[in-house]
């Protein structure tokens, strides 16, 4: 008989060469995914330790020509970027709603331990008998609030 195909050494070595080829590009995948996990995790880590550290509060708020003024603490163990490429990352809410047009009163662009800079929140600060609840986020989950109640001085 004269039969044409492929013998059974040569069907053996292709079989186990694509298995070869399969186990080997599953590994490489199985590496890159294991060791975007292991990154992810190992940044995770770092972000809860830092937000553990990090702590801010709002010291003092004052009246300076006609607007509210408010000296924040760094109280942390961990220094606070405030600017991040030439963007604030603190936020800041007045009586629960943003407040754009707010303004540091210095260049700095992070707020080491126990360091305090002072913002213009734009805000007018209020008559006397009212009051403006303000709340001020940054990095790693730091917040602080404040409620200016205005008894007629310039201060909260």
């Amino acid at each position: 008989m004269n039969r044409k195909g492929v013998t059974p050494v040569i069907a053996t070595s292709l079989l186990i060469g694509i298995a070869v080829s399969t186990a080997l590009t599953a590994a490489v995948f199985m590496e890159d995914t294991l060791s975007d996990v292991r990154g992810n995790f190992e940044d995770d880590i770092s972000d809860q330790e830092l937000s553990s550290k990090a702590e801010m509060s709002i010291d003092y708020g004052y009246e300076r020509n006609g607007y509210m003024l408010l000296d924040i603490r760094n109280t942390g163990q961990v220094t606070l970027p405030l600017k991040d490429n030439d963007t604030e990352v603190l936020s800041v809410y007045i009586d629960g709603r943003p407040k754009d047009g707010w303004s540091f009163l210095s260049d700095r662009e992070v707020l080491g331990t126990d360091g305090t800079i002072t913002i213009n929140t734009s805000e007018s600060f209020p008559s006397q008998g009212n009051y403006k609840e303000v709340e001020i986020t940054g990095a790693y989950d730091t917040e602080s609030s404040i409620i200016c109640y205005s008894g007629g001085g310039d201060s909260c």
